[in-house]
């Protein structure tokens, strides 16, 4: 198990401390993104009660304080009163299952850009480092490999055709050839 310096030195390469503000996803181990993912459960929608604790119960309850407000005010009659129930009693129903279901969608999005945001940020502090540290290391070791290779000479297995060897007939030393004597053969 490492200790506390040893977990700093690693999480400090290069001067460049990636357990920073820049470099946190905004959540602890305590938050909702590391709890158990729940199934959708009808409770979330309602509770069966008037006074219940769900979507559809609270906007139900806002439905009946704004009707009940124009039924007392004589702007709606007792027909229009149970028309505007219906029709917004089958809206809230709607509302209330797609804001349900799309709760759930939304804070896993959410997650997913911060995690995204976090990852993108150390993606291009690893591209920065390489190019101010990696790249220029690289560049100098091409030249001098470059520089080494015009400085040997040139072989049929250096220019990576060994085949040539082959192929090219070598040539005599004159050293080695015979003169021609003068005598003529009888």
């Amino acid at each position: 198990m490492a200790n506390t310096t040893d977990t700093q030195d690693i999480a400090t390469v290069a001067g460049l401390d990636i357990t920073g503000p820049l470099f946190q996803i905004p959540a602890t181990s305590a938050d909702q993104m590391y709890a158990l993912c729940q199934p959708m459960a009808v409770s979330r929608l309602t509770t069966g009660s008037i006074t219940g604790t769900g979507v559809f119960d609270q906007l139900m309850a806002a439905i009946k304080v704004q009707l009940r407000a124009e039924y007392d005010a004589n702007r709606i009659t007792g027909g229009e009163y149970t028309k505007a129930y219906i029709e917004l009693t089958s809206a809230a129903l709607q509302t209330a299952s797609q804001f349900t279901l799309g709760a759930d969608q939304a804070f896993w999005t959410a997650q997913t850009a911060q995690i995204q945001a976090v990852t993108g940020r150390i993606a291009m502090e690893n591209a920065r480092f390489a190019y101010q540290n990696t790249l220029p290391a690289q560049f100098a070791m091409v030249v001098e490999q470059g520089n080494a290779q015009r400085l040997r000479p040139l072989t049929p297995v250096s220019m990576g055709r060994p085949w040539l060897v082959f192929l090219v007939p070598r040539r005599r030393s004159t050293s080695s050839r015979s003169s021609p004597t003068s005598e003529t053969p009888r």
